[in-house]
């Protein structure tokens, strides 16, 4: 954990990986429609940001939860790694 005795900047992203199967299969959820289908697998991830470079320190999935119950799943985790933030970035998924 040398490279992160310093507060970093965090960035907390969504992904969809869209979905073409059965719409009842475990973990597939509805979204926006992309790629010729409404259905994706949806989750989360904390990378810390290091110049053009990024490290995924943390994933989750997206259940039926708030926005804000996911980001502070993912903060714990970053935390339990004993990482400090300095900055938090999230990406559009999080917008409203």
């Amino acid at each position: 954990m040398g490279a992160f005795r310093k507060p970093v900047i965090v960035a907390m992203d969504w992904h969809d990986i869209m979905f073409y199967g059965d719409s009842n299969a475990e973990g597939v959820k509805g979204t926006n429609h992309k790629n010729g289908t409404n259905w994706a697998y949806q989750f989360a991830t904390a990378a810390v940001v290091m110049g053009d470079e990024k490290l995924t320190v943390a994933v989750t999935p997206v259940n039926n939860e708030s926005k804000v119950e996911h980001v502070r799943r993912l903060l714990s985790k970053v935390f339990e790694l004993g990482i400090e933030v300095k900055i938090l970035l999230l990406d559009l998924g999080y917008y409203s």
